[in-house]
């Protein structure tokens, strides 16, 4: 027979922190959403949408495991090399953010894109890029790693997951101790991969005392992600990353629990300023119905300014 409530809150508390880590636009953020069952990290299909080390919180009972969704590691190709150039302040800090995640989780994560006909290639270099950060973590390397071979709905036929655990164990010098073919974005072999991780979770203090808890962001801060999540998916080219929010004001009604968010955006040049104004209704439409749903009230006003920075800024 299951245990009682009242037995179930006797039972010792378990919890398990994972580090993500992944190509850009390998969908760990997108996986990251799925094994929590809610939307607490940015997931567009724009690169280097993922600035810093976001935890999202799993529950399961009496087990809290901890999903750290990191940067994706930087691809050595030209077009990757001149948006890290151009946007030196945008990725300042991604750099370590994955060394210092993995240091402190005693289970790696990776997700290699299988749909790609580089898929391979792409999983050496997932693994080169492990065997680089484990070394700059500086702390133990012990941890279990664990591959995730994401996108399987979109391979036009199934990768050899054998020969991708190889390249990857090869690369980093760490074998897989399992292989778990998903599909973040449908939810095939997503309950398979959150099973392993609550078992895998030991004895110990919950990072997050609240069960309620799905992230360490704030609502203001889940806020301003949705609407950088919209930024990104309906602004082209290099527009994404030269954005900034400049400053924000949020408000809640204590007695009818309305919700006013207004924020000031700005460009580096006019002509940028100029096409994310032509940009904000279709921005503002993606975004109200989203933050809706996070402040579960239809009473959210949202205001967005658009404007161009100084040189200084």
């Amino acid at each position: 027979c299951p245990p009682t409530r009242a037995a179930a809150r006797m039972l010792p508390r378990r919890s398990l922190r994972v580090a993500l880590l992944g190509l850009t636009n390998s969908g760990k953020s997108t996986l990251c959403n799925a094994l929590v069952g809610e939307e607490v990290t940015i997931a567009t299909a724009k690169r280097h949408t993922t600035r810093s080390d976001v935890r999202a919180v799993l529950v399961d009972g009496e087990t809290q495991v901890v999903l750290v969704d990191t940067p994706g590691v930087l691809e050595l190709d030209p077009h990757s090399r001149r948006e890290r150039a151009r946007n030196r302040l945008s990725f300042r800090g991604m750099s370590r953010a994955a060394p210092d995640a993995l240091r402190e989780s005693p289970l790696h994560l990776l997700v290699v894109d299988a749909s790609r006909t580089d898929s391979v290639q792409r999983a050496e270099h997932t693994g080169a890029e492990l065997g680089r950060l484990r070394a700059e973590s500086r702390g133990k390397n012990d941890a279990q790693v664990v591959l995730a071979l994401n996108k399987v709905d979109l391979a036009r036929r199934t990768r050899d997951q054998g020969a991708l655990a190889r390249a990857l164990t090869q690369a980093c010098g760490v074998e897989p101790v399992r292989i778990f073919p998903v599909s973040a974005l449908v939810g095939t072999g997503v309950e398979d991969l959150r099973s392993f991780l609550v078992r895998s979770a030991r004895p110990g203090d919950w990072e997050f005392d609240d069960p309620r808890v799905k992230t360490d962001l704030t609502l203001g801060e889940r806020a301003l992600e949705i609407l950088r999540a919209e930024l990104h998916n309906h602004l082209h080219h290099q527009l994404p990353y030269v954005v900034r929010q400049q400053s924000h004001r949020w408000t809640q009604h204590s007695e009818t629990g309305g919700v006013v968010l207004e924020v000031d955006l700005s460009m580096p040049t006019q002509s940028e300023v100029a096409i994310l104004r032509s940009a904000l209704g279709t921005i503002h439409r993606a975004t109200l119905p989203k933050l809706q749903s996070l402040f579960e009230t239809d009473q959210v006003r949202l205001v967005l300014h658009a404007c161009r920075r100084s040189p200084r800024g």
